[in-house]
């Protein structure tokens, strides 16, 4: 077979086998093979020096395409670790001199061939583009996707929601904390108060005592008793300030002392317990001042003001006593019996017909009170602006009171718990009102 394929001299020259060239067709005789011979000549010498440079140039761009992309690489791991304030960092192949020069170098460098020059269709032809294309890659995985970015607001969302519950549980239980001291305060405030005139109490069988007999007072009770504890002294009963119009040597160190849940709706005290400090003079010192009376007379009939509830009544009329003071502004209900020497518990006295007879058979006085929290009574007033629910509960209204009368029980602790079942049970007022109602039970043992 005969090769027709024109060699690498003749390619350069322009022609073989007697085809003439682009450039050498002119050419004929002994002068064109001198010609063609020079020629030959010259394109093997070209073909020889470009054969040879052809490697070393590769070479020399291979090892430079290397140290680019090593510090392309090196820069890009420095770049992302750098804490920066305006969020990750990203190294374009587009941006700065490294990235000029790396991405001229992935697109003249690698196999020279057109495949990866025409558009970047073959990446595994070139080494160079797969590594700048990686580079750029690593750069944008420093964002946050739109999933991360939900699922961390919606935990957000659910620890406001949480934090917002821990608040609310912990400003309620805070609330009901303060309510609950307010009236714990006000409930020992009385009860020692109460301590201080019952230690003081004048006990002797020849001087009067208004005290409950069985079943004699519904509703809230009332209590008077004469006392060594200090009291007001006033010029006369229509003189509101207690003022101290008998001389120092006319005062005696008795006073009458009373206790009770004003019942007159047009007081400024209604249904706040109320006590008395009454000073009295020595007998025989005075014409206008009405000093300690001994039996057969009576308290009730001598100081009719201090023993009524409050309301006016047929038998007891004119001003009504000033030297009552509020004690217990939110005191709604007030009862107390007697603990005998023997333990047991009732509302009548030991004695013939439940008299008093010195306060001998009696071990101690218990009182129990109903006390409503300042902010509950606030909302009571607003639910019950007349007052009528608050009168059925303690009995001001002459109804049997919700919160019942003592009944003669031997187990102590009984009566109170009968109290707060029944606040239990009603349901005619907000629970927050009722859950605002206290009560309180506290035994004061006499001094025989």
């Amino acid at each position: 077979m005969v090769d027709n394929k024109p060699s690498a001299v003749a390619s350069a020259v322009g022609g073989s086998g007697g085809k003439p060239g682009r450039c050498c067709a002119s050419v004929a005789g002994p002068q064109a093979d001198d010609t063609r011979a020079l020629a030959i000549a010259l394109g093997t010498t070209r073909s020889t020096i470009n054969a040879l440079r052809t490697p070393m140039n590769r070479e020399k761009t291979a090892r430079t395409t290397a140290n680019a992309l090593r510090t392309a690489h090196t820069t890009a791991k420095r770049a992302q670790g750098a804490a920066c304030s305006h969020g990750p960092v990203r190294l374009s192949l587009r941006a700065g001199s490294v990235g000029r020069r790396l991405n001229k170098k992935c697109l003249q460098n690698g196999s020279q061939s057109r495949g990866y020059s025409a558009g970047l269709q073959n990446a595994s032809q070139s080494r160079g583009y797969s590594a700048c294309f990686t580079l750029k890659q690593r750069g944008r995985s420093g964002g946050f996707t739109l999933a991360e970015i939900l699922v961390s607001v919606g935990v957000l969302v659910l620890l406001v929601l949480l934090f917002t519950q821990l608040l609310n549980s912990a400003a309620t239980i805070t609330i009901l904390g303060l309510k609950r001291m307010d009236a714990d305060a006000e409930a020992r405030q009385v009860f020692d108060r109460m301590a201080l005139d019952f230690a003081q109490m004048v006990k002797r069988t020849d001087v009067d005592y208004y005290v409950k007999k069985s079943n004699q007072q519904q509703g809230n009770d009332q209590i008077a008793f004469y006392s060594a504890a200090p009291g007001y002294y006033t010029a006369s009963a229509a003189t509101p300030i207690p003022t101290s119009t008998p001389t120092n040597a006319t005062k005696s160190p008795v006073s009458l002392v009373a206790y009770r849940v004003n019942s007159n709706p047009a007081s400024a005290s209604y249904n706040k317990l109320e006590r008395l400090g009454k000073g009295l003079v020595w007998n025989g010192v005075s014409t206008t001042n009405t000093p300690a009376v001994f039996l057969p007379l009576t308290i009730s009939n001598t100081w009719c003001q201090a023993t009524i509830t409050g309301t006016p009544s047929p038998t007891c009329t004119g001003t009504p006593d000033p030297n009552y003071e509020v004690i217990g502004p939110h005191v709604i209900r007030f009862e107390y019996f007697y603990k005998v020497t023997n333990g047991f518990l009732t509302d009548c006295v030991p004695g013939p017909n439940c008299s008093v007879n010195g306060w001998r058979g009696v071990a101690a006085i218990v009182v129990d009170i109903a006390v409503i929290d300042p902010k509950s009574k606030v909302l009571l007033d607003t639910v019950d602006p007349t007052g009528a629910q608050l009168s059925r509960l303690n009995g001001a209204d002459g109804s049997v009171p919700l919160l019942q009368d003592f009944t003669t029980d031997p187990r102590p602790g009984k009566f109170i718990t009968l109290w707060q079942n029944k606040l239990n049970a009603i349901n005619t007022l907000p629970r927050q009102v009722l859950s605002g109602i206290r009560v309180y039970e506290r035994y004061f043992y006499l001094n025989q």
